[in-house]
């Protein structure tokens, strides 16, 4: 790819646009659009790719397994929380977010547009200097944008995931093990007695121990999970792929590394209480009457936690979800 002068761009869905866009790179000579993929089923974009022998892939991630891509181009309706995730996946991948694609072809439009008005065509020179304008565009914007989609999806204090975007994540991580027919399981933690600590050392003390556990979490998680803090002093963590016992065993490590490594200002180790449930879909009915949606999981692991903070606390609780 480094001895290639062309951007090796790929295209991520379809949209309104999409077969103006696909046209107006295919224009350009320093693209070359390696392939599309979760391309509606009635695009153009389609047929377009076929009479171009543009490859067509039925994800992103299958996508970037078989090509080597400079740029990713987001033209579909993902959710900019599904966009942020697929760029913390591949922090080294130029994705680009579908309003900097509408801007990048109202730009090629424009260039377009004044040459028609002056009778004159495109030629080397011309499309370098557009194609530079294009690279500066993605360069100037793309490091404001992942700024402050940063800032608004994670908490600022602990680093973790926040809230608004856990819900989504998880909604998608659902739907993923369901497509897989697989397991998941999802652990809420609480911190034993935080208020106390907040009361008897104040709101500082009580950061710091936040800040701390936030690093537990991020340390002890694999690349798959989603770990967020959910609010106040609740923490709550996705394990894709995990069964009840890996779930259980892997919130009990977390449970004594906080233990041992947190301590209140008066050298009191500080505890947390887990709640833990598990959804293995293989033994679930495709017809079953309950949906499953992060409410419910959440739902049911907040049962779990209360079960572990009435049953003294500094323990973990689970079970598996029978629907």
């Amino acid at each position: 790819m480094k001895n290639n002068p062309q951007k090796c761009i790929g295209l991520i869905g379809s949209s309104a646009y999409g077969e103006s866009l696909l046209h107006a790179l295919l224009g350009l000579s320093q693209v070359h659009l390696v392939g599309l993929c979760e391309v509606e089923s009635d695009s153009t974009n389609l047929e377009i790719a076929s009479q171009c022998n543009i490859p067509i892939f039925p994800d992103t991630t299958t996508l970037l397994q078989k090509l080597e891509v400079d740029w990713l181009i987001n033209i579909s309706d993902r959710t900019v929380a599904q966009y942020h995730l697929l760029q913390e996946m591949h922090p080294h991948l130029t994705i680009i977010d579908s309003h900097i694609a509408q801007l990048i072809l109202q730009t090629i439009k424009d260039f377009d547009s004044f040459f028609n008005d002056h009778q004159k065509k495109r030629n080397n020179d011309t499309e370098t200097f557009l194609w530079q304008v294009i690279s500066n565009i993605v360069d100037n914007t793309q490091p404001i944008y992942q700024k402050l989609e940063h800032i608004a999806f994670h908490d600022p204090l602990t680093g973790l995931y926040n809230r608004n975007i856990f819900i989504e994540l998880l909604e998608r991580e659902i739907s993923r093990t369901y497509r897989q027919l697989s397991s998941i399981a999802l652990a809420t933690a609480d911190i034993d007695y935080f208020k106390d600590i907040n009361d008897t050392f104040g709101h500082n003390a009580g950061d710091q121990v936040l800040k701390k556990l936030g690093e537990i979490f991020r340390d002890s998680c694999r690349r798959s999970d989603v770990a967020a803090r959910y609010g106040g002093e609740e923490f709550v963590v996705v394990l894709p792929n995990t069964d009840l016992e890996s779930a259980t065993t892997w919130c009990e490590r977390i449970r004594k590394n906080t233990e041992m490594l947190l301590k209140r200002l008066d050298g009191n180790p500080v505890t947390i209480s887990f709640g833990v449930v598990c959804l293995h879909l293989p033994q679930l009915s495709k017809e079953s009457s309950s949906p499953i949606t992060p409410k419910l999981l959440l739902d049911h692991a907040d049962r779990m936690l209360y079960t572990a903070k009435n049953a003294g606390r500094n323990q973990v609780a689970s079970k598996t979800i029978k629907i």
